[in-house]
């Protein structure tokens, strides 16, 4: 009887872990904000984080020091932009590690990101751009945008120089930013 109770209990730990592998579980998500805070140790731009508090890369993005599905920070207030570096949500792309460069895409709604210059796609190719009307930059989702003819592109992108930035300042195409 102890054999087949044993084969029993085999069988039911093995489905369990299966249903994971099965349903997508991500073993990264953390539901407790309590965990997720110990976890992250670095807070907004922290990248330690898994569900039993050992540090480990997040797969998603870290929303207040809790992992969460995804890579958009649309749902993480006070810091809309994910950090490609470290899938951490911040506020400022200067806080990235190598991640200065603001890209903003608006398919369906405004999500932001930050990349390193090399890796900045809103830089060099075709994505779906915000729309702003002429000189209406205030339209613009992110602070380094300028506003182009009828759409938003980020300070740096062809034709950019010297248009001014959501931000305030005028674009340095050169520098790829703002004020600098």
């Amino acid at each position: 009887m102890s054999a087949r109770r044993s084969l029993a209990t085999l069988l039911g730990a093995t489905a369990i872990a299966g249903c994971s592998v099965v349903l997508g579980i991500d073993a990264d998500y953390v539901e407790d904000p309590q965990a997720g805070a110990l976890a992250a140790e670095g807070g907004l731009d922290g990248g330690k984080s898994s569900a039993d508090g050992e540090a480990g890369p997040c797969s998603g993005h870290l929303c207040n020091g809790i992992c969460l599905p995804g890579t958009a920070c649309d749902d993480c207030k006070g810091a809309p932009l994910f950090c490609d570096e470290t899938h951490a949500c911040v506020s400022a792309c200067a806080s990235c590690d190598g991640g200065s460069v603001e890209c903003w895409t608006c398919k369906p709604s405004p999500s932001g990101s930050c990349h390193s210059e090399r890796d900045a796609y809103c830089l060099r190719s075709t994505y779906t751009r915000c729309p702003c009307d002429d000189g209406g930059v205030a339209q613009c989702p992110g602070q380094s945008q300028v506003c182009t003819s009828d759409r938003c592109e980020t300070c740096g992108y062809w034709g950019t120089g010297g248009k001014t930035c959501k931000s305030g300042p005028a674009c340095s195409s050169s520098s790829k930013s703002c004020g600098n």
